[in-house]
């Protein structure tokens, strides 16, 4: 029942298997690649830290460590330095002055400043749909 006939087909495989020089010749060279660019970088991290300590003088731990922090500024009568700083202000926010006289810049009152914003036409105001009812 069984067919056996000598005409039968025959399968193959590959008959060598991956050379074991070629794997190691290419790891090899993925080595030398890496241990290059290993130098590479080392000689550029030395480059740029060569040229921070030479435009900073110093280190960074060292300029923090001799830098001293500021004093806070206390007042001892802050109710009465304030109250005239008040003053200063509002007298500067109802009068007419130089802020830059070279340039030509000039402050106001801020009640002619609010009417003359109030009389200027703003972008906005141009836009507006008309009704129509």
């Amino acid at each position: 029942m069984a067919n056996n006939s000598p005409k039968q087909k025959h399968y193959q495989h590959e008959g060598t298997d991956v050379s074991g020089r070629s794997i190691v010749w290419v790891a090899s060279i993925l080595v030398v690649i890496l241990v290059f660019i290993g130098f590479i970088l080392l000689g550029l991290l030395a480059y740029f830290d060569g040229r921070r300590s030479d435009s900073f003088g110093l280190f960074q731990g060292e300029a923090e460590e001799k830098r001293a922090p500021s004093l806070p500024h206390l007042q001892a009568k802050s109710g009465v330095s304030m109250k005239k700083l008040q003053q200063e202000k509002e007298s500067l926010l109802h009068s007419y002055g130089w802020v830059n006289k070279e340039k030509g810049i000039v402050h106001i009152p801020i009640e002619r400043a609010m009417e003359l914003f109030v009389k200027k036409e703003l972008p906005m105001d141009r836009e507006k749909p008309s009704r129509q009812q």
